[in-house]
């Protein structure tokens, strides 16, 4: 399956999610390898997960972990070709970045693009985080004030909203994984209904 636009799934911690997101083509799959952090889960459990798929880039997850802990915890992982972090003191020779920003839609967007100029060249890909509530205008301003960069939109998109994002070429999306209800089973009706709104038609 092909999707319009790049997406990375954060936050991963169940097989569920992994083998729907690949068989959906999610581009990137995080996991929170953060140790004490809401959702985190061990190498091992990234190991058992990870072992299922093929065809996936992975991306491990970190906010404020020391490079020595970040290299500590990936010296335990196989098949990583990314790491997420927030501060380029924590980034670990041979693997790509995601650079996560947090953002709201109060923040002056020329701040934004400061933060993200300044670190282009030095990372792969951005990805924007925010907890506020986006109107269809503030997104499309900020779109288009970053159109030119390698930036995942990460904040949460009203599914109404995607298809006029899509038209104006956004460069990736950023969603977020959930907890299984019991193991084995989970509801994908929030994943599913952005997913195949990105879907290629045949």
């Amino acid at each position: 399956m092909e999707l319009k636009t790049k997406v990375k799934v954060s936050g991963i911690n169940n097989l569920s999610d992994a083998r729907y997101c690949a068989g959906m083509g999610v581009h990137f799959q995080g996991f929170n390898l953060e140790e004490g952090t809401e959702g985190a889960i061990s190498p091992q459990v990234f190991s058992e997960i990870s072992g299922w798929l093929s065809g996936v880039d992975f991306v491990a997850e970190f906010s404020n972990a020391t490079k020595e802990t970040i290299r500590a915890t990936i010296d335990q992982l196989e098949g990583l070709k990314f790491i997420q972090i927030r501060d380029l003191n924590q980034k670990i020779e041979g693997l790509g970045i995601f650079y996560a920003i947090n953002c709201s839609p109060t923040q002056d967007i020329s701040d934004i693009q400061s933060q993200i100029k300044a670190l282009s060249g030095k990372v792969d890909y951005f990805i924007l985080e925010s907890d506020s509530e986006w109107s269809k205008e503030e997104l499309i301003a900020l779109l288009n004030a970053l159109k030119d960069e390698p930036v995942f939109f990460g904040m949460n998109i009203p599914e109404e909203f995607l298809a006029d994002l899509i038209e104006r070429d956004i460069f990736g999306i950023g969603l977020k994984g959930g907890e299984e209800e019991r193991p084995g089973y989970k509801n994908f009706d929030d994943l599913a209904d952005i997913l195949e709104a990105l879907e290629l038609e045949d």
